[in-house]
């Protein structure tokens, strides 16, 4: 049997473990393809020199940065408030009080046992995550069902009259005939009259930008870069201690491998002994026949310490001045801030009077009345958000005590009183009422005593 012969200089294992990326496209949009002359497809990719996959990469983005994950979930968690408020024919309802058929609507708007309040928030969450959002009409028969679509799965179509819907885009990309295990379903749009729609049929909201026709963006888009930034000093950190802190170092070796395994099995051996969770300073000691097998070493020196932290604070006031969000009200700790609840509230109202309410609640809530008036019948039903209160001591003060009337209204969303507003709320409530007159009773019967 003829002898293995191996070449002199040749190398005889090497362990290079590949590391598993994430990968997303670039951030920049500059602008949308030319429908005339760029696209071959039935649908308008996402965008311009990209792979038709920016809002899957916005949804990625928001899954793996922690502080951008964080304000999203806050954006959506204020818009949608406490609870809806019900206004029939003009006049706040209790929910109790509504005809039985509107409950029975509210409680479940489609066959997947979703509320009202489900729909709304999935409705919330594309247009704030996605800067689109999709309410998709069901009808059977005298059946209505309302369902929200993943933004991220929904193309539109050149004509601007189809709706293509697909789980497959990251695969599909900017292939004009996918292949066909690839589904894409085709699902009207709605283009402004109700009587003549189809049964089922797709209502796209967007948040316009200049110079995009038929997508919207996020309101966050100029800080994409930075969110990046935020998610890969982390994992740099993290892959730094996968590697105990070696990640520059060569280590060459001579000789043959031990007894029993292979020049790739040994080295591999000594890369799992010296690299992972706990290997950080570990000493690997070796016993050899000569100096001839003795290893060389050479490490990259490399700063280990603080390193990207001034990146990192940046990162942070990049991403919250985009989402217009203070850093208090975004979780971040400032100093000498600590108990300074009137300014939590200012910051607070600011945050809903300037973003949550004009650019999400109010465009949100237009879409569902509409929908639920003209397309579901019920024409006397308005929808409204019952807000969520500051976050700060609130929970500890009695609200009825200290705020006027015209104030509460305003926290409900009902126009100011033009007269007796300006009073504060217990002063005119039954309860205060009922004793003022018990003490008028009392000093009566003393003074007739």
């Amino acid at each position: 049997m003829a002898k293995k012969v191996v070449k002199k200089g040749a190398i005889k294992a090497l362990s290079s473990e590949k590391t598993k990326s994430d990968p997303i496209s670039s951030p920049i949009v500059r602008r949308e393809k030319d429908v005339n002359k760029d696209i071959i497809q039935d649908w308008v990719p996402y965008f311009e020199n990209s792979n038709n996959i920016y809002p899957n990469d916005l949804a990625k983005r928001a899954r793996r940065a922690s502080m951008h994950s964080a304000i999203l979930q806050k954006k959506v968690t204020f818009t949608c408030g406490k609870d809806f408020i019900y206004k029939v024919d003009g006049e706040v309802t209790a929910f109790e009080d509504l005809d039985q058929n509107l409950q029975d609507f509210i409680k479940e708007v489609n066959n997947e046992g979703d509320s009202l309040r489900d729909l709304f928030k999935m409705l919330a969450t594309n247009y704030i995550y996605i800067g689109n959002t999709y309410l998709q009409i069901a009808k059977s028969g005298d059946e209505t069902g309302l369902f929200s679509e993943d933004a991220t799965k929904v193309r539109i179509g050149k004509n601007k009259e189809n709706a293509y819907i697909s789980s497959y885009w990251t695969d599909i990309k900017n292939s004009s005939h996918p292949d066909s295990k690839y589904n894409i379903v085709s699902v009207p749009l709605f283009q402004g009259d109700y009587e003549t729609a189809a049964k089922n049929y797709i209502i796209h909201l967007k948040r316009k930008y200049l110079g995009f026709d038929y997508y919207g963006l996020p309101d966050y888009v100029s800080a994409l870069d930075w969110i990046d930034i935020e998610y890969r000093i982390p994992k740099f950190n993290i892959d730094k201690f996968d590697n105990a802190f070696m990640p520059s170092a060569l280590v060459s070796q001579y000789g043959e491998p031990p007894d029993g395994l292979t020049p790739q099995q040994y080295v591999d051996k000594i890369k799992e002994n010296l690299t992972g969770e706990g290997n950080n300073s570990k000493v690997s000691v070796q016993l050899l026949d000569s100096p001839e097998q003795k290893a060389d070493i050479y490490e990259f020196s490399q700063e280990r310490d603080g390193e990207f932290g001034d990146l990192n604070e940046l990162a942070k006031k990049a991403i919250t001045a985009a989402h217009r969000i203070s850093p208090t009200l975004a979780g971040l700790e400032t100093a000498g801030r600590l108990g300074q609840d009137n300014k939590v509230k200012e910051e607070y109202d600011k945050f809903m009077n300037e973003v949550c309410i004009p650019d999400f609640q109010e465009p949100l809530l237009r879409l569902l009345n509409k929908t639920i008036n003209k397309i579901v019948g019920f024409e006397n039903l308005e929808i409204g958000i019952l807000n969520l209160p500051p976050v700060n001591n609130s929970e500890k003060v009695d609200l009825n005590a200290v705020l006027t009337i015209n104030e509460g209204r305003n926290l409900l969303g009902y126009d100011p009183l033009e007269v007796g507003g300006d009073e504060i709320i217990n002063n005119n409530s039954v309860e205060n009422i009922d004793e003022d007159v018990d003490s008028m009773e009392e000093d009566t019967n003393e003074e007739t005593e």
